[in-house]
C-alpha cells in the first residue's frame, strides 16, 4: 500500500485499511494523519494487484464505485475514488494527489521516493509473512533464462 506524503500516515491497522478502502474513513485525521479527504486510487477491474487487494486485504469485498472517470477530476475538498490502467500511472497519481492511497507491487513502489510505503499492523514487507498485501507470482521461460535473471 502506498500513500501520498501529505496524508501524514506511515502505518495503519488492517482494519483501518479496510475502512479506508470501503469509504468508512473519509479523512486522514480519523487515523492520525493530516486533515485531508481520502482519495483512493486503484487499478481497473481485472488487474492482478487489484484482485490481490480485494482478496487478501479486503477479505473478498469489492471497492466502492468510482466517483470520477479521470483521477484529475478528484475534488480536492471531498473524498473520492478513481481507477487507472497501469501501475506507473497509479503511483504517479498517488504521488501528486493530496490525500491519496493506492496499491502496487513493492518493486514499482520502491522506485518512487515521493510516496510512503504504508506499514500494515507494523509490518513493512512480505519477508516475514506478516504483511497482508502480497501474492506469489510465477514466471515460465522457454529454455534457460539469462544469467542475470531471477531463477
Amino acid at each position: 500500500m502506498v500513500a501520498s506524503e501529505d496524508a501524514g500516515v506511515r502505518t495503519l491497522s488492517l482494519k483501518q485499511v479496510r475502512d479506508l478502502c470501503a469509504g468508512r474513513i473519509t479523512n486522514w485525521k480519523e487515523v492520525g494523519g493530516a486533515d485531508l479527504p481520502v482519495h483512493l486510487v486503484s487499478r481497473n477491474p481485472g488487474s492482478g494487484t487489484r484482485s490481490t487487494l480485494e482478496q487478501r486485504v479486503l477479505a473478498g469485498a469489492d471497492l466502492p464505485k468510482v466517483t470520477v472517470d479521470d483521477c484529475v477530476g478528484l475534488d480536492p475538498d471531498r473524498p473520492g475514488r478513481c481507477e487507472v490502467g497501469d501501475t506507473d500511472t497509479l503511483l504517479s497519481t498517488v504521488a501528486r494527489t493530496p490525500g491519496a492511497l493506492g496499491h502496487s507491487e513493492v518493486g514499482a513502489a520502491t522506485a518512487h521516493d515521493d510516496l510512503v510505503r504504508v506499514r500494515i499492523d507494523g509490518a513493512e514487507g512480505v519477508e516475514d509473512g506478516a504483511y497482508p498485501y502480497w501474492q506469489t507470482e510465477y514466471a515460465c521461460t522457454y529454455g534457460k533464462p539469462p544469467a542475470d535473471s531471477i531463477e
